[in-house]
């Protein structure tokens, strides 16, 4: 049984119950494909709804606890939207982020008030009750047929009228109201009460028909062997059955004039077009798939052939002991592609396995998904290169690019624990490597040597990002040299001990300039490091700032109450402030967040303004997030651009 058919039986089940069970069951394995652990971990802690007071719910950060704690409409939003042809999916899963992580603005009120936390948990606030009972009619209304694909449809269509046409030339005896049945339980779609009727109308000794009004062939025969056993016992002649597998069918030729005659009648009766019509357009759906099967061929030949050439990684069994709050965790392999959720022309480029966390709690150092972050394919494509190969990466570009969050991000969709260290001037020696203390045990005052950062993040399966390197003392940088060589760091404060770095420990390096010097007269501090430092480095990657369409994209997703008109004033604004920043005639950067920031506040007086002051409450917003906190010589400039903007 399809799926889609799975879907309908699943919408006519008697009880909410029963359907309850049956949309759980199929939704499962759905949400395994939507959301990794990682992701439901990271919408729950940061969900109002999920936690132990009296009025939060307590699920199980899991793929099963998410889906039990989601009702019946939001199951079938899932289940439907999965089914779609289209990418739609992506919008769902993101609705349904915004339910559970937002739920004042994006989820839908309880209103039986069963609900403990007055919400309806990861219902969309849009999905409306008659969502599910328009599912419900249609499945009623249509016997399945709008739930199956192109080629299933043609396919019974054209099963239906070819049998029609060999009954009608087989037995000229049969009336108008037997080839009416016949045409309904054709049209119905419905393969078992069609040859039902088929055999029940007709005479002699061609078929049989049992007690229980069917007739004696097994149940369990596929529908092209009843087709081959009505056909044969009306021509008394072996034929092969029309239609074998699920191949495009064959083009169909038109019945005689007199057939056609009767046809018409019936289906004219029954609201349905003439048999010319049903033919010429069944036979177009023909000529269709057969082009798009030969599309369909090509496109798998292609991916074939790119993920024979994509990067494996074989699978890694290393295990972390749960010591404290972290908990134990295996290493295991997962597509690139679906980990990121990466769709069109970059789907194909990341069809490579790479290793992902599995851990049994939540591990305190594993950072929170944001689920609105747009992964860029040229940038992630080089981290993940960095990860695989154990090589380390330096990440370089303006402040607010989003260096530092892409190594993060990229850790939370592994679940790959994360720590980070900022660099400036005043970072030592004794803050990487560590230093001895003092405290008293048993009334003795005594030693003790605290590991710092590095030796920490060494000693387990971290990875370590070196926030802006570039302002770090050259003479203190040297102490990573080592580490940076993969060969270990040698603590001499404690007594020589060598700490070998964990097979999955990692290094990443971000900057707002190469380590050379600021070339661009924006970064006070940035120095110039050693070129020895600086060639341990052997991954270097650009950051630049977000494009136009990710700009959109991220402002949507972040402050959908945006109208179309704000979101391209945010959007332009955007893109000139850029342009005056990176030409150096503001010095005051716009990073994502201040954008965000921008797009909240328009939303929020643009709503508080009375009729006619939308201008005034949008300069206001202007005023609050980007404009008040200028120099006089930025101010001039972007209040220009503002004015003639808004």
């Amino acid at each position: 049984m399809t799926p889609k058919k799975q879907f309908q039986q699943a919408l006519l089940c008697d009880t909410a119950k029963e359907m309850r069970q049956h949309l759980r069951k199929m939704a499962q394995p759905i949400i395994e494909r939507w959301w990794t652990t990682g992701d439901i971990q990271a919408v729950f802690v940061a969900s109002p709804l999920v936690g132990t007071l009296p009025n939060q719910i307590n699920p199980s950060p899991t793929h099963s606890g998410l889906c039990m704690s989601l009702d019946l409409s939001t199951l079938a939003l899932i289940v439907a939207t999965d089914l779609d042809d289209h990418d739609s999916f992506l919008d769902a899963r993101s609705r349904i982020n915004l339910a559970i992580t937002e739920p004042d603005i994006h989820s839908r009120k309880d209103s039986s008030g069963k609900s403990k936390t007055g919400f309806t948990f990861g219902r969309p606030h849009n999905l409306e009750d008659d969502y599910l009972t328009g599912l419900i009619d249609q499945a009623e209304k249509s016997g399945g047929i709008f739930l199956e694909t192109p080629m299933e449809y043609t396919l019974k269509n054209t099963m239906s009228l070819v049998l029609i046409t060999e009954l009608m030339a087989a037995d000229d005896t049969l009336g108008t109201d037997c080839i009416a049945e016949i045409v309904q339980h054709c049209m119905s779609g419905e393969q078992g009460p069609f040859l039902s009727a088929l055999t029940a109308y007709n005479e002699g000794d061609r078929l049989t028909l049992n007690d229980h009004g069917g007739y004696d062939v097994s149940e369990e025969l596929s529908f092209n062997q009843h087709y081959k056993y009505i056909h044969n016992r009306l021509s008394d002649a072996e034929v092969e059955p029309a239609i074998e597998t699920a191949a495009a069918p064959s083009a169909l030729t038109l019945p005689d004039e007199g057939q056609a005659t009767i046809l018409d009648a019936v289906l004219s009766a029954a609201g349905m077009p003439d048999i010319k019509t049903m033919v010429t357009k069944i036979n177009s759906s023909t000529a269709d798939m057969s082009a798009a099967t030969l599309k369909i061929s090509e496109l798998e030949t292609k991916l074939k052939q790119t993920a024979a050439a994509a990067i494996a990684v074989a699978p890694v069994v290393t295990k972390a002991d749960a010591s404290g709050t972290i908990p134990s965790g295996k290493v295991v392999t997962k597509n690139a592609a679906e980990v990121f959720n990466m769709t069109g022309a970059a789907k194909a480029q990341f069809d490579f396995n790479i290793p992902v966390w599995e851990w049994d709690g939540v591990h305190p150092h594993v950072p929170v998904i944001d689920p609105s972050y747009i992964f860029r394919p040229e940038e992630l494509l080089r981290g993940l290169y960095a990860l695989l190969t154990n090589q380390r990466a330096y990440f370089y570009g303006h402040t607010g690019t989003g260096k530092t969050t892409l190594i993060e991000q990229m850790a939370a969709r592994l679940l790959w624990p994360f720590m980070r260290v900022n660099f400036d001037s005043e970072i030592t020696r004794m803050d990487l490597i560590g230093r001895d203390t003092l405290s008293t045990e048993g009334g003795v005052t005594v030693s003790k040597f605290e590991d710092g950062i590095l030796p920490q993040a060494m000693s387990g399966p971290y990875i370590l990002c070196c926030d802006e390197v570039d302002f770090v003392r050259p003479d203190v940088a040297y102490v990573m040299q080592r580490a940076l060589e993969g060969n270990g760091l040698l603590l001499t404060e404690d007594g020589g001990r060598v700490i070998e770095a964990h097979n999955m420990f990692r290094m990443f390096a971000t900057g707002n300039t190469q380590g050379q010097g600021d070339e661009h007269g924006m970064y006070a501090g940035a120095r110039p490091q050693s070129m020895a430092f600086l060639d341990r480095f052997t991954v270097w990657c650009q950051v630049d700032y977000l494009g136009a369409n990710d700009r959109k994209k991220l402002i949507k997703a972040k402050v959908p109450s945006l109208n179309d008109t704000q979101l391209e004033l945010v959007c332009q604004y955007t893109k000139e402030h850029l342009e005056a920043f990176k030409s150096a005639k503001v010095m005051q950067p716009l990073s994502p967040r201040g954008m965000i920031s921008l797009a909240q506040a328009i939303g929020m007086f643009v709503s508080m303004a009375e009729d006619g002051g939308e201008s005034a409450a949008i300069k206001r917003a202007f005023g609050t997030t980007i404009l008040d906190r200028a120099t006089s010589t930025d101010h001039a400039v972007m209040r220009g651009i503002v004015d003639r903007l808004v």
